[in-house]
């Protein structure tokens, strides 16, 4: 039915609707989580979250990143925040939940947030687990996938603890041929992560899933 040809009472009746579905959807989200009160969500233990989400340790804040779109190849303009994705942090005996809040790469080391710096603080203190939904798992699989077949010409999927290595280590590096290409050691310190990266692209071959 055209919006045109709505009278009164049937875009009454659809607006009904629209907002019946949406109250369906946020009693369904928190139906996944068992406890909540005054704003807070939490389990008691992580098992409570499956199946409805895989809980995965999170030990670096690039965790929260992926590719692109269909991008192939990591750089900084290449990854960005996981769509979505929720986390879990431990404390007082209980594992909140909260959303990332799409914090860029860049923000990780400009931003004077005081939420992102608590949740750097968290995950140093191995508090934190990244929330991954069935989408996110198959999402990050490709991604995988895509990294293994660019770098080395055949099927493959890419180590995931690999991956955010290399991540890590390709952001820096490309931060620092920026900002240190007049610096006393340059070629040096182009040589060490030239190296460390031959070393994880290595072992990335060796680790082929």
């Amino acid at each position: 039915m055209s919006l045109r040809c709505l009278s009164h009472k049937d875009f009454g009746d659809l607006s009904m609707n629209i907002i019946g579905s949406f109250l369906t959807m946020k009693v369904k989200y928190y139906m996944t989580l068992p406890h909540h009160k005054d704003g807070f969500c939490w389990y008691n233990d992580l098992s409570e979250a499956k199946p409805h989400y895989a809980p995965v340790k999170c030990y670096n804040i690039l965790q929260f990143f992926s590719l692109r779109g269909r991008s192939t190849t990591i750089s900084i303009g290449n990854i960005a925040p996981i769509h979505g994705i929720s986390y879990c942090y431990f404390a007082d005996g209980k594992y909140f939940m909260k959303h990332y809040r799409g914090w860029s790469y860049e923000d990780l080391y400009k931003s004077e947030d005081e939420a992102l710096r608590i949740l750097k603080a968290r995950i140093d203190a191995k508090q934190v687990w990244l929330m991954f939904t069935l989408q996110n798992i198959s999402d990050m699989t490709e991604a995988l996938k895509r990294v293994y077949k660019s770098q080395f010409k055949e099927e493959g999927k890419l180590d995931y603890k690999l991956f955010i290595e290399l991540m890590d280590v390709i952001c820096k590096y490309e931060e620092y041929r920026d900002y240190g290409k007049n610096l006393t050691g340059f070629k040096t310190c182009c040589n060490i992560f030239d190296k460390k990266l031959n070393e994880l692209w290595s072992k990335a071959k060796l680790n082929k899933k």
